[in-house]
Parts: C-alpha cells; structure tokens; sequence
C-alpha cells in the first residue's frame, strides 16, 4: 500500500462515517418589539441593549401599540424628539439609537457565509415629506467604528429607497414610498463575492461591495431631519431580524471531495 492510500484510508473511514455538513442558519438577532420579548410600552432607551450614540435624541425610539407592522408593538422614531447635532443654526438634528450584536466568524468549525439584514417599516407625517429627512438600519463594524455596511432604509428626501447615505441612484424598479404603506427591506452580505445586495419589497435595487475581513459589531436605527421646519413624521420599525449563514470551509470540502474519490476508486 503506498503512503497516500495508507494517509487517506484512514481519513476516508472517518469522513464517511461522519454525517454530510451542509449550510446552517443561525439567528443573531431577531425581534418584533413584543411585550412577550421583554418589551414595554415607551422609550425603547434602556431595554433589551438599546442605548442611544452619545446620549443624542434619547426619547426618539418609541415603543408603542399603535401602526405596528408584524404584531402587537412596533418602534416608532419621532422627528419631534430630535437633538440639535452639532449645528449652532440648529438645522442639523438627528439620532441613532443601537445595541451590540455578535457575529461568530465560524460555528461548528462551519466559515461564515454570510449575512441578511431585513425589516418592515412604515412612515406616516402630518403634512408632506420634507426633502432633508432620512432614516437607515445599519450594521456597524471595524476596529476604528468605521461602517461596515450602511443597511438599508427608505430614501425619504426623494421619496426612494436608498442603500445607506448614498445618493439614491435612478433605480429601474424603484417606485416612490407612499405614507401608510408598509415596506420590507433586506441587505445580503455575500462573503464570498464581498458583496452586498439590497432588496426593497422582494425587488433587488442595488449591490456595493463591502469589507469581508470585518465582522458587524452593532445594529443602529437612525433618523435624521436637515430641516427646522420639518412637519411631524414617524418613522415605525418592525420585524428586524439579523442571521448568518456558514458551510463548510474549502479545505473542509476539497477533503471530503477526496475522501470520495478515493472511496470511488476502491469500489472499482
């Protein structure tokens, strides 16, 4: 027997009797801002992780029972309740409020695949939609806190979806956001391609690369208002949910490639 077939019969005994490893899926984070969850009706600051960047706009995140899209509660972001940042004329205002998230870069001796940022959200407003209001879900990462990879969020200052802060692009399937309608987003990360894809109620609307040796480390809503006199607007949040996919390595998948070719070769 040579020193292959004596290194790889052993190898191959143990493979096959191991089960088949496929994809798995497995849950970061998921909720539907429920009572059942640990949720309670009023700021969503302080509850479950959630904490507002720098103290800024702490009362904007609002757990209520009203407009929610999925169950019983959603999160409402109110425009009313935005700090001035930065900005002595105070047209600046916004916030973010997020928690901290842990992505395992294996699971199971699997290597991540990749990750699917996806949520509902509605946006209602007493008057019209002022042309410098936006909102995002981001997923935050990196050593220095850089971005990496701005979620998805509507684009309301052209009343179009956006991909992160990007300026909305002249999307072929784009449609405007209408007031009281109920949207679903979703972000791919593809961690084999390093790119991300956005999908705006099942239509894929954009994909932008993105860094693959960083891991997301926070999720963060945001709203933003660049005018004083924007007219009172919500923005509801529901059904936010982070998962991550893993397979096998590719050493993992050339060995049992092999394994079966050798296997084969003996059966003839």
């Amino acid at each position: 027997m040579s020193k292959f077939r004596a290194f790889v019969g052993p190898a191959a005994a143990i493979a096959l009797s191991m089960p088949a490893v496929a994809e798995t899926t497995i849950t970061i984070f998921q909720t539907g801002f429920e009572a059942s969850e640990g949720y309670a009706g009023g700021a969503l600051n302080g509850q479950n992780g959630w904490s507002p960047f720098l103290g800024i706009s702490p009362n904007m995140a609002q757990v209520v029972d009203t407009s929610a899209l999925g169950g019983s509660q959603a999160v409402r972001l109110d425009s009313q309740s935005l700090d001035v940042i930065d900005d002595p004329a105070g047209a600046l205002r916004g916030g973010s409020i997020g928690r901290a998230l842990s992505v395992p870069a294996t699971q199971d001796a699997l290597a991540l695949a990749s990750i699917s940022l996806g949520a509902k959200f509605q946006i209602q407003a007493a008057g019209p939609i002022e042309p410098m209001l936006g909102t995002n879900v981001i997923l935050w990462g990196g050593s220095g806190g850089d971005v990496f990879v701005e979620g998805a969020g509507p684009g309301i200052e052209s009343n179009l979806p956006i991909f992160g802060y990007a300026t909305p692009p002249a999307f072929n399937n784009a449609t405007p956001i209408q007031l009281g309608t109920t949207y679903s987003f979703q972000v791919d990360l593809d961690y084999a391609t390093g790119v991300s894809t956005l999908h705006f109620d099942g239509v894929l609307l954009d994909s932008r690369p993105f860094d693959t040796s960083t891991l997301p480390s926070l999720l963060d809503m945001q709203l933003v208002n660049l005018d004083t006199s924007l007219v009172d607007a919500n923005v509801f949040y529901d059904d936010l949910s982070v998962t991550a996919s893993y397979i096998p390595a590719p050493g993992a998948a050339a060995l049992l490639g092999l394994v079966g070719l050798t296997a084969s070769r003996r059966r003839r």
